[in-house]
This record gives C-alpha cells, structure tokens and sequence, in this order.
C-alpha cells in the first residue's frame, strides 16, 4: 500500500461540491436530487461548516438556496448514525444563519427559518437500496408513540449503476462516480500512480477533466486518503464481529456447561436456548 502521511484537507466530493467559484456543480446536483431546473447559481450562498470556527464540526457541503438549507455529505462506510450528526450539524448551521440575519431566538415574533434538506451520497462497498431514509428516531431507546425530536435524512447509493435518474441529471455526479469507481479497481495494482490511469481512461469529455488534471497531485491525495479509511474502517469493521462472534460462543459454551452440569439433557438444552445441537455438542466436548 503506498505512503499516505501527507495530509489532504479535502475530500473530492467536497473538493467538486463545494467550491465556492464552481457554485454551478452544486446548483446542478441540487437540480438532480429536486427534479427541479434552476439555472443561476449566483442564487446559491455556500455556508459549509469549518471545523476552526464551530466546535471541532465539518460537514461536506452545505449551502442556502431558494428558503432551503441543503445539507449533502459523501459516505464511504455505510453509517446509520447520520441523523444524530445531522442534528448537530444543522443546528450550527442554524444559529450561523440566525447571527448573520441578526435575529433574536429570544423574540416573541416567530422567526423564518429555511427549511433543512439532509442527503448522504452513500459510496461504499456495502450492499444498500437505492434509496433509503435514515431517522433519528431509530435510535430511541423504549420510543412510544410520535418521537418529540426527529431528524430524517435521505440516503442515495451513488455507486455506479445505482440512481441512474440522478446521474443523469447531474454529469458531475456521474464523474465523480466514475473516478471513485475507476481508481477502486485499479488501486491495489497501481498504488500511488492509479490516478494517473485514471486519467488516462478517463473520457476527453467529462466536465471535471480539466480541474482534476489542474489540481493532480491534491485529488490524487484524496483519493488514496478516502480510500484508505475506507479499509481501516472496514478491517476494523471485521474484527469488531470477529470479537462479537467468539464472545458470543464462549457465552454459550459457558451456558450449555452449566445446564449440562445441572442435568439437563442436549435436547432440553437447545429447547430452552435455540443453540443447535450440532453447537452444543461441540461445547461439551
């Protein structure tokens, strides 16, 4: 695997996203995921969060347009606790918003508010629907009737071949998709020169052409960055249900010893347990 010590603030999603002087690929991507067909992006007001400034967060790309506060971030590792850091990220967003607009949240009149639009790209390896909603929700513990804070974000599988109605919509998307896709199958083979075949298969007519070949050594950081956490998260990911597996089995060994100790016959032992017998066999001997 090559080095990857030097650090890249960026990730490429953001990197395309979330430029404030290509504010077109943002306004484009909104146009996909709204069926909507805008067309001046000097409308859209980029306010993305910097970690220097609100409390150690960054998201990828936010950004007011049209009364909506359109929060999107790019996903490599399936992550069903989106919402909880949605939640964090739109309030941050909107006390940003209530201070610039020298609003009061004290003031008896009832403050306008734009309306929040949370999206995760999801591009990971893991096998998800197309299109899925995540709630906040989920996470309740003992949750009885309509939840009192929910926050609901919707989840594209941009892997190539998922969304196509979106891809069509927004070329950039379906770029980007491309590149991640490419330089994936091409990693391990090509290390720390895979960009440069993906340049080399990439079609002379992708929009983002010139700005990944400007900017080659920065995206091609990227790249090696995003997808190296992406296997640290998925080795730990395995031996985390490695870990979970064997401690499960040695509380079951120990189970299965002490009924058996108590007189209970194997039969009896995976009625009442639901352990096969094959299992419980192997536990006693």
């Amino acid at each position: 695997m090559p080095n990857t010590s030097r650090e890249y603030k960026d990730r490429l999603f953001r990197f395309l996203f979330g430029r404030p002087e290509r504010k077109d690929y943002a306004l484009s991507l909104y146009n996909a995921v709204n069926q909507t067909d805008y067309q001046d992006p000097d409308e859209l007001i980029i306010n993305t969060i910097e970690d220097a400034v609100y409390l150690g967060m960054k998201n990828d790309v936010s950004f007011l347009f049209r009364n909506h506060l359109n929060v999107y971030e790019q996903q490599s590792s399936y992550n069903p606790n989106m919402p909880l850091r949605f939640l964090g990220y739109v309030s941050s967003l909107m006390d940003k918003y209530i201070t610039e607009n020298r609003e009061d949240k004290y003031s008896s009149r009832l403050i306008s508010l734009p309306e929040p639009r949370l999206i995760v790209f999801y591009n990971g390896r893991r096998m998800t629907e197309e299109r899925q909603i995540l709630k906040l929700s989920d996470a309740y513990l003992h949750r009885k009737g309509h939840p009192m804070v929910e926050v609901e974000v919707l989840m594209y599988n941009i892997n190539r071949g998922n969304n196509e109605g979106i891809m069509e919509r927004c070329p950039v998307l379906f770029e980007y998709s491309w590149v991640v896709d490419t330089y994936r199958r091409n990693v391990e083979l090509y290390g720390e020169d895979t960009f440069d075949r993906v340049l080399e298969d990439m079609p002379l007519d992708f929009t983002i052409r010139p700005l990944l070949t400007a900017h080659k050594a920065e995206v091609s950081g990227m790249l090696l960055k995003d997808y190296t956490e992406q296997e640290r998260e998925e080795v730990m990911e395995h031996s985390l249900k490695r870990e979970r597996e064997e401690g499960k089995r040695e509380a079951e060994s120990l189970i299965v010893r002490h009924m058996s100790e108590q007189g209970s016959s194997e039969k009896e032992i995976s009625a009442l347990t639901g352990i096969p017998l094959e299992d419980i066999r192997n536990y006693l001997k």
